[in-house]
């Protein structure tokens, strides 16, 4: 009985965190809030809709370190992107309009390894649409 009991308050955790995403924002509410270019100012303590137009500069702050580096990696490479993209919070717009959960929008796996040849990190970046 007990074990019984654990499972099914497990699973009904499992759901309930995972209704958080499944929810697409108001539209009330994504049209009050503030709209911000990369790049730009975050407002201070406002919650607001990130903007990245398409070919817009994106730095990416890159750091390798921890007590087995000896020769810190902190790096500032820049990106684009060839779409134009609008987040806010967990949900994503490729028009500012339509919007959903991010993971259903952008596929970005990150794969890290070591090798002879030296340390690869890959992170992949895909709209699934």
């Amino acid at each position: 009985m007990k074990i019984r009991n654990v499972v099914l308050s497990s699973l009904v955790m499992v759901f309930f965190s995972g209704c958080a995403s499944m929810f697409v924002p108001d539209s009330d509410i994504i049209n009050k809030l503030q709209i911000v270019k990369m790049g730009s100012n975050k407002p201070d303590g406002h919650e607001y809709i990130l903007h990245i137009p398409a070919g817009a500069r994106i730095p990416v702050h890159l750091t390798v370190d921890g007590n087995l580096i000896s020769a810190p990696i902190d790096n500032r490479p820049v990106t684009q992107i060839n779409r134009e993209l609008y987040i806010y919070k967990y949900w994503a717009s490729l028009d500012g309009k339509n919007w959903q959960p991010t993971h259903d929008l952008i596929k970005m796996p990150v794969a890290i390894g070591v090798g002879p040849e030296g340390g690869q990190v890959r992170i992949k970046v895909d709209i699934l649409k």
